[in-house]
């Protein structure tokens, strides 16, 4: 059961989440991020006082302190049935997550990476995500950082491409990977 503390603090730190001073945006993200993993009905409060607003303006920070743990908030809100419907009919946050995945910062790819897990674990939602272009974003970041992986799901033997080939191969994984 949430506390009146915990309700009281979730509502001034997403207050405190639209202040447009570094300092501030830090500690709000930090105190959501630890909010909504310590309890159910934290997650739920988020959302209903209007944290997905300012979570969206976060994820954006060029502050990776600030970007990974807004994230981490979207990515435990999530973990809520209720919630994670009503995140990913959130057009505008669902698309900047997705654009997200062209981050060269590895720390928010692994954050990112964790919050469209438990995101996808609806297939409604799961839709959704791939609709506004995760299936295409998540296939070039697999073939940048772990081009392995796709020797296993396609069976391709990774040792016989060479650069000519390369550019061939990339667009039949990332074919196979959106037909699938």
């Amino acid at each position: 059961m949430q506390t009146k503390d915990a309700a009281a603090e979730i509502e001034q730190m997403v207050s405190l989440a639209r202040s447009g001073l570094v300092k501030n945006q830090r500690k709000a993200v930090r105190a959501l991020a630890l909010l909504a993993k310590e309890s159910e009905e934290n997650k739920l409060k988020i959302v209903a006082e209007g944290g997905l607003q300012p979570l969206e303006a976060l994820v954006q920070s060029p502050n990776i302190f600030i970007q990974t743990h807004a994230i981490l908030t979207v990515g435990f809100c999530c973990e809520n049935d209720k919630n994670r419907n009503r995140i990913s009919e959130e057009a505008e946050l669902l698309v900047t997550l997705v654009d997200l995945l062209g981050s060269k910062k590895m720390r928010t790819l692994h954050v990112l990476c964790d919050a469209f897990i438990k995101m996808c674990a609806s297939a409604d939602v799961r839709r959704r995500v791939i609709v506004c272009g995760a299936a295409r974003k998540t296939a070039v970041l697999l073939l940048q950082v772990c081009p392995l992986a796709f020797s296993f799901l396609f069976q391709y033997d990774w040792a016989e491409v060479n650069e000519d080939k390369h550019e061939a191969h990339y667009h039949l994984l990332c074919t196979r990977v959106l037909n699938t």
